[in-house]
């Protein structure tokens, strides 16, 4: 009967990951607003002007179609462009593309060595996306412990998504050792980060644990401090 009830809950785990990962599954839906801050001749002409922000941005406002539908394929060499000059959003602008194969040829492998480089720069996002490459065996080998370890670099640094899953993984010892203290601290600042699903799980997991417990995970909670620096990869692969 545990057997049976973990391995719903893995499934639901995973089915959360597949829910919350809009950004990958469709680039359009990461927009910051209904709207472009800028009209589409000026950020073109910064971008002439070898303007690698303007060429990130113009990207970024062709995939979510500011300037009318879609435009992928400019999209994709657009921040092809950015990347050659370092631009690290533009890596992961690039790698979303390729994990859906929407204006290139769908190419995990290349989405792993872009995230890859834009997670040793400190990008959250891209840590984020390992974690769901890691978690479904995308490019690379399906590895929970790995997933769990790109979480956690991201929960650290404040994605609240991450915080989340990592909350989970916690409780049902999921790529890490079971621990109802750091299950309980890590969903109690996802909620605090907007998530809602969060405070539910919240008040399940207190039924199951200890004054003294939860007293001890509200401490941790409340001393989080965001973690800003790049994090040290194993031969830039792996945390």
């Amino acid at each position: 009967m545990l057997i049976v009830v973990l391995v719903i809950v893995g499934i639901a785990v995973v089915m959360v990951w597949n829910a919350r990962d809009t950004r990958v599954s469709n680039p359009a839906a990461d927009a910051e607003s209904a709207a472009p801050l800028v009209d589409e001749a000026t950020l073109r002409a910064r971008a002439q002007a070898g303007d690698s922000e303007a060429v990130y941005r113009l990207a970024k406002s062709l995939v979510k179609g500011e300037y009318g539908l879609p435009n992928y394929s400019e999209a994709a060499s657009l921040f092809q462009m950015a990347v050659t000059k370092g631009h690290v959003e533009s890596m992961v602008g690039l790698a979303e593309l390729y994990t859906i194969g929407q204006g290139v040829t769908n190419n995990p492998a290349e989405a792993l060595r872009l995230y890859l480089a834009a997670a040793g720069h400190g990008n959250v996002r891209a840590m984020y996306s390992l974690a769901g490459l890691y978690e479904e065996g995308r490019a690379v080998k399906k590895d929970q412990t790995l997933a769990a370890k790109w979480h956690q670099l991201a929960a650290e640094r404040g994605e609240a998504l991450a915080q989340f899953n990592l909350g989970q993984r916690y409780e049902l010892g999921m790529g890490v050792k079971p621990d109802l203290i750091e299950a309980f601290k890590w969903l109690r600042l996802a909620a605090n980060n907007g998530i809602g699903d969060a405070s539910e799980m919240i008040e399940r997991l207190e039924r199951k644990m200890t004054k003294a417990q939860v007293a001890e995970a509200t401490q941790r909670a409340n001393g989080f401090v965001r973690i800003t620096a790049a994090p040290l990869l194993t031969n830039g692969l792996s945390p």
